[in-house]
């Protein structure tokens, strides 16, 4: 795994964490609620909304795993993307890699194209990358 995929999910860990207090891989708003309550928030309720707003893209009132995913794959991007396009380039790649003082940042980055540049743009794009974590992460059926 990647640090990259590493971080991703330490990300989705942390989260789950804070507010997952059932422990069933998902975030309820009575959930998160509480959790606020507990911490003693001026108002839980309204910080819970904003956070939902952000993380539960289909607006079912449920925060998943993928969602959670997915909002840490397009922080991370943003992060990478210096030029602000909503791409990442080989250079971008190259000095972050060489930011996080990784050991060869050119083969890494080379190996990130050639695994998630599906249509060989020479750019990776948030779809290919959740493309790749989704596909990296989905669980054969039995």
């Amino acid at each position: 795994m990647s640090q990259f995929e590493q971080q991703v999910e330490k990300d989705i860990q942390n989260f789950l964490k804070l507010y997952d207090s059932n422990k069933d891989g998902e975030i309820t708003k009575a959930e998160m609620v509480k959790y606020f309550t507990d911490k003693q928030n001026r108002n839980p309720n309204r910080l819970t909304e904003r956070i939902f707003a952000i993380y539960d893209k289909d607006k079912n009132g449920i925060i998943t795993t993928e969602e959670i995913r997915g909002n840490s794959i397009k922080m991370k991007t943003e992060m990478v993307d210096t030029s602000g396009d909503g791409f990442i380039s080989f250079e971008e790649l190259v000095e972050d890699f060489k930011k996080q003082k990784a050991d060869e940042p050119e083969l890494l980055a080379g190996f990130f194209f050639e695994s998630l540049d599906r249509n060989n743009d020479k750019k990776i794009s948030r779809g290919e990358l959740r493309r790749y974590f989704e596909a990296s992460h989905t669980k054969p059926q039995q």
